[in-house]
């Protein structure tokens, strides 16, 4: 897996979200994970989504304290690091 940009993150982790979980309300950056009915066992299941998709470990938790940004550049890290 080549490294990803956070501009290429955002829209990737934001359509895995929608996917999996189809939210009532906009995903905007900012957006705390747990506001879009994302939990601790559902955080799992959206890090091995991205795990699928992308051929790295994401790290989730804790889902109360993350944001959909912070999802992001957590992906970006881990393709830099793969």
């Amino acid at each position: 897996m080549t490294a990803i940009t956070y501009s290429e993150a955002l829209p990737a982790v934001q359509g895995s979200i929608n996917a999996l979980f189809n939210p009532d309300q906009p995903i905007e950056p900012d957006t705390a994970l747990n506001a879009l009915g994302v939990d601790d066992l559902s955080g799992l299941e959206l890090a091995a989504y991205l795990e699928d998709r992308f051929g790295v470990e994401v790290n989730v938790a804790p889902v109360g304290a993350s944001t959909v940004k912070d999802l992001a550049e957590e992906l970006v890290k881990a393709t830099a690091n793969a």
